[in-house]
């Protein structure tokens, strides 16, 4: 496992994401069902989020709404704003667990399927799309 825990790397398109949205001001979060070893991992990938929502330190799991509000919580944000400059928008490559999951927790959610098949097919238009979508709230 420690092979496999060391060859762990962030999609490019992922770390550049995230550099131009909190470059932004927008808060960025990562909501996961990944294991105790793989969530280190991720917080030494992404060191500078805003939150990380891992399932086996909340007791939930994706798609159960709580494990997003968790998350919300941590980051300091919330669901009660649908379409506002508060409001949470969640990307993912599971339909049930990430796009289902987070509009269960009335959250916007959207599908990231790399094979052009979702929402997104990578994450430098979702941020874009984020970051053109605040514009309009400024």
């Amino acid at each position: 496992m420690f092979t496999e825990l060391r060859s762990i790397r962030a999609f490019e398109d992922g770390i550049e994401a995230v550099n131009i949205l909190q470059n932004e001001g927008i808060k960025v979060g990562v909501c996961s069902n990944l294991s105790a070893p793989y969530g280190e991992c991720v917080r030494n990938l992404f060191p500078s989020l805003d939150a990380y929502g891992f399932s086996y330190e909340l007791g939930f799991v994706k798609p159960d709404p709580e494990i997003f509000l968790l998350t919300c919580k941590a980051m300091g944000v919330d669901n009660t704003d649908f379409f506002g400059k508060g409001r949470v928008l969640v990307i993912g490559d599971s339909r049930r667990c990430d796009l289902d999951g987070a509009r269960a927790a009335l959250l916007n959610g959207y599908l990231l399927d790399r094979d052009g098949f979702g929402n997104f097919s990578n994450l430098m238009d979702f941020a874009e799309a984020v970051v053109q979508s605040e514009q309009r709230f400024r």
